[in-house]
């Protein structure tokens, strides 16, 4: 099943976009800032060791943008406390909080955290331009898979900062089938594309099976096929779901 919504649609100019690849990689880009010899908050550590992290803030393989990785409130982009608040422990391979929670954010895969909005339930992964491919359409593109049986389902946020913000159940009859989404957006300095997971699944948020929601997830973000820049745009993009 497909299903595209048409979020917003305006006109400009074209404009070619100078990347046959990838621009961003959730998961490549991870594992590279793993054995590039930075560790946490910029120190040089023995690359490719237990301390080399995938630093708050380092950057894509196209040197386009930068990831962040999170746990917070709010999917909208704007309602979290203190902004964009991120995890704050690195343990090898993973970002985890420093308390007793399940909370994680590795190369491929993502869990949350709380059972409550009080809680900061959401754990996200956040890339940012900085503007290199700037009036160029692209593609944020999310496939993420339920991969625990015990699991209720989970609430994916999938939201950019321009082009539209979507919530979609990720539920147990589910299990083990990728499912793919799409947001198409202009590029712009400072923009953001952003990938959540909160426990909410088919019983609601809950203390009692939130543990067991881990998914395996990958963000992209791609020159959108036969892209039309859209120069001056207050937003041209378009949000697809494929099954």
């Amino acid at each position: 099943m497909q299903t595209t919504v048409l979020l917003t649609v305006a006109l400009g100019a074209f404009a070619g976009s100078a990347h046959g690849g990838p621009i961003a990689h959730s998961v490549d880009d991870f594992v590279l800032a793993t054995a590039d010899g930075i560790g946490v908050d910029g120190v040089a550590v023995d690359p490719g060791s237990a301390s080399d992290a995938a630093q708050q803030g380092h950057g894509d393989s196209s040197g386009s943008g930068v990831w962040t990785y999170g746990l917070g409130r709010s999917g909208d982009g704007q309602s979290f406390s203190g902004g964009f608040p991120l995890l704050n422990n690195w343990d090898n391979g993973t970002w985890t909080t420093l308390t007793n929670t399940p909370a994680i954010v590795r190369a491929s895969g993502q869990a949350p955290a709380g059972s409550g909005i009080s809680a900061d339930p959401m754990t996200y992964r956040r890339w940012t331009s900085n503007g290199s491919n700037a009036g160029e359409l692209l593609t944020a593109q999310v496939r993420i898979t339920l991969t625990n049986a015990l699991s209720d389902g989970v609430t994916m946020v999938f939201n950019t900062r321009d082009a539209g913000f979507r919530e979609v159940l990720i539920a147990p009859d589910a299990l083990n089938q990728e499912q793919v989404f799409s947001i198409d957006f202009v590029d712009t300095e400072d923009t953001w594309v952003l990938l959540g997971i909160n426990p909410g699944g088919v019983n609601g948020p809950s203390g009692s099976d939130f543990f067991n929601d881990f998914v395996q997830v990958e963000l992209t973000i791609t020159p959108a096929p036969g892209a039309v820049a859209l120069l001056g745009l207050a937003g041209a993009s378009g949000m697809r779901r494929r099954r």
